[in-house]
C-alpha cells in the first residue's frame, strides 16, 4: 500500500456568482453561492523530484504549477476525477488545492489549513480561472459566499438541508473555459445576485437556490439540450441548473433511476451523488486530517 500522501479533494458547482475584483487578489474573488459534490479529486503527493500537475494522463495549469514551486518548493502532483478540466466543476481550485497542500507538506513540515489555500485562491484569481471556488470548497456543503476572499478573508456559510439531497449531475457537450466565460458575461447581467444573496442570506433553503440558480444560469448558456432532456421527467426532478457544461439535478431519490436512463439515452454519463459535508481529506502520514 502507498505511503505517498493522498489528497481527496470535493467538486464544487457555482449556482450564481458576481465577480468582485480589488487590488489584492487575497480580497477579492466572487459572491454566490454553489453546491459542493460528493464526487472527489483524487490526488497523490508524487513528492519533489520535479514540479507539476497531472491530470487525467495530462499535464495541466503548468505556469501555476511553477508559481507554487517558486513560492513554496518544487514537487508533484499527479490527480484523476471523472470530468474534463474547464466543465464548471472547479477543478482547477481542486488541482491547485492539491498541489499546494503537496508543497507544503514536503516543505513546511506542519501547516494551517486556511494558509495552505491563500496561494491557490490567489493563482485563480490571478489566472481567471476560478474565483470563489477555492473559498467554496473549505467551506464545503451548499454555500453562500457573502464577501469575497481567500480562506480566513472572504466571509461565506455553509447551509445543511434537513434531508440529504438526491444530486444527478453529469458534464454536458462542448466547452468554455473560465476566462472566456467572464469576458463575454455583460456587468449587467450580475444586478440580480445581491438580491438572490440577500434572500438566500434570509431563507437558505436548497428550493429557492436551485431557482435562483437556473433563473440566473440561463441567461448565460444555453438549456434547449437539457430542457428537452429533461421535459418528460415530469414529478422525478424538482429543479435543474446548468453552470458551463455541469449539469446539476436535483432528483427524487425514488426516481433517480429514471432520469439517469434517460440522461444516458442522450450520450450523457450521469452520476448519483450528493451534496458532501466532508470537506477536503488529507491522508498524510505527517499529518493530521484538517
Amino acid at each position: 500500500m502507498s505511503l505517498k500522501p493522498h489528497y481527496r479533494i470535493p467538486l464544487h458547482v457555482s449556482g450564481f456568482w458576481a465577480p468582485r475584483i480589488t487590488g489584492d487578489p487575497l480580497h477579492s474573488g466572487s459572491i454566490g453561492a454553489g453546491l459542493n459534490l460528493d464526487v472527489y479529486l483524487e490526488a497523490i503527493n508524487e513528492g519533489s523530484d520535479s514540479c507539476h500537475i497531472i491530470y487525467n494522463g495530462i499535464y495541466v495549469l503548468e505556469e501555476q504549477a511553477h508559481e507554487t514551486c517558486r513560492v513554496i518548493g518544487r514537487v508533484g502532483v499527479k490527480a484523476t476525477a471523472p470530468f474534463k478540466l474547464g466543465s464548471g466543476y472547479a477543478l482547477s481550485a481542486a488541482l491547485l488545492i492539491a498541489h499546494s497542500l503537496a508543497a507544503h507538506s514536503v516543505y513546511k513540515g506542519s501547516y494551517i489549513l486556511e494558509k495552505a489555500l491563500e496561494l491557490p485562491h490567489i493563482l485563480e484569481v490571478k489566472y481567471k480561472t476560478g474565483l470563489g471556488d477555492v473559498l467554496a470548497i473549505h467551506t464545503g456543503g451548499f454555500e453562500i459566499r457573502a464577501e469575497p476572499g481567500a480562506p480566513g478573508i472572504g466571509r461565506a456559510y455553509r447551509v445543511i438541508p434537513f434531508e440529504k439531497p438526491c444530486i444527478v449531475t453529469a458534464e454536458l457537450p462542448g466547452g468554455e473555459d473560465t476566462p472566456r466565460m467572464l469576458s463575454r458575461i455583460p456587468s449587467s447581467e450580475y444586478g440580480v445576485v445581491n438580491e438572490y444573496l440577500h434572500s438566500l442570506l434570509s431563507n437558505p433553503s436548497l428550493g429557492l437556490f436551485f431557482n435562483y440558480s437556473r433563473s440566473f444560469t440561463r441567461r448565460i448558456f444555453d438549456y434547449s439540450l437539457i430542457d428537452e432532456a429533461l421535459r418528460d421527467m415530469g414529478n422525478a426532478v424538482h429543479d435543474y441548473y446548468r453552470k458551463k457544461n455541469a449539469l446539476i439535478i436535483w432528483a427524487r431519490r425514488d426516481r433517480a433511476g429514471e432520469v439517469v436512463g434517460k440522461l444516458r439515452r442522450y450520450g450523457f454519463k450521469p452520476y448519483i451523488t450528493s451534496i458532501n459535508y466532508s470537506g477536503i481529506i488529507i491522508e498524510d502520514p505527517a499529518q493530521p486530517s484538517p
